[in-house]
């Protein structure tokens, strides 16, 4: 219960799960006629909760306009508020519910940044964050010392730019006519500097490059800021890693550009290592 209303979530335990582990709670981006998103399946979570053996929890947003836009409602984020209800609350009746006193969060899109809300509105209790092709809006409050993060993003991305400004989309534009102008103020590149600047990082980071990506790491240690920025010709709006084929995209989704193969690049294997659980994994 939520607001008075009864909310779905749903929840994908492993095999014997690693309960050294703190559990992943993902969230997709704003999607049309998909509600429940993407990230267990195509996204390929579901397959990386099997094999990192992390339990992954997937809220369920609530529609808009006539049931046809599903998106993260909380003040500062991507859509326009809407008093009545706050997603962080469903969030947290999730983590009561589950018993969770810490998580991981990862988001695509709109989720990413609805995700860097929870790390700084629930200090302590996200553990790191993983943003997919997603933002920094100025909204947010700052994330608390010690949370880890991963940003995966693309150099040409026409959804979100690096580095702000007007969005090519039609989709985004159309989104911003309808009231979510919080869009327009898109700063992915500023990201990894607030993390830095959390967790008291100096300002130059490590970097290195391939023929791939640009990799920047700021600070040591267990909450470390890692960007891979991803180059042409995959620079664009998309989870690298994903399924691919027949079912999988749309019209818009290829013009977002197309994902790396998971043997080339893939954000969730790339979270898993950032975030630690490889090493769990190793040493189990």
């Amino acid at each position: 219960m939520s607001a008075g209303e009864r909310r779905p979530f749903r929840l994908h335990v492993p095999e014997d799960p690693d309960l050294r582990l703190d559990p992943v709670i993902a969230f997709d981006g704003v999607t049309l006629w998909n509600p429940e998103g993407n990230m267990g399946g195509i996204n390929g979570l579901d397959e990386a909760s099997d094999k990192y053996k992390f339990v992954a929890v997937y809220p369920i947003p609530k529609t808009r306009y006539f049931g046809s836009i599903a998106g993260w409602n909380t003040p500062g984020g991507c859509l326009t508020y809407r008093a009545g209800y706050d997603d962080l609350d469903y969030v947290q009746e999730i983590f009561t519910l589950l018993s969770i006193e810490r998580a991981y969060a990862i988001g695509f899109s709109a989720g990413a940044q609805f995700a860097h809300i929870l790390a700084g509105k629930l200090p302590g209790r996200i553990t790191g964050v993983g943003s997919i092709c997603g933002s920094w809006l100025g909204t947010e409050p700052q994330p608390a010392p010690g949370t880890a993060l991963l940003v995966v993003h693309g150099e040409e991305d026409p959804v979100q730019p690096y580095h702000g400004g007007p969005a090519r989309m039609m989709r985004v534009r159309l989104l911003a006519a309808l009231g979510n102008r919080n869009l327009l103020l898109s700063r992915p590149d500023l990201q990894a500097q607030a993390y830095a600047a959390a967790n008291a990082y100096g300002p130059v980071p490590q970097i290195e490059e391939t023929e791939v990506y640009v990799k920047r790491t700021f600070g040591p240690g267990t909450a470390p800021a890692v960007e891979y920025l991803i180059r042409h010709p995959y620079g664009g709006h998309t989870y690298h890693g994903r399924r691919t084929g027949k079912g999988t995209e749309s019209d818009l989704s290829r013009q977002h550009g197309r994902p790396l193969p998971p043997e080339k690049f893939s954000c969730n294997d790339k979270f898993a290592a950032t975030m630690g659980f490889t090493r769990c994994l190793e040493g189990s």
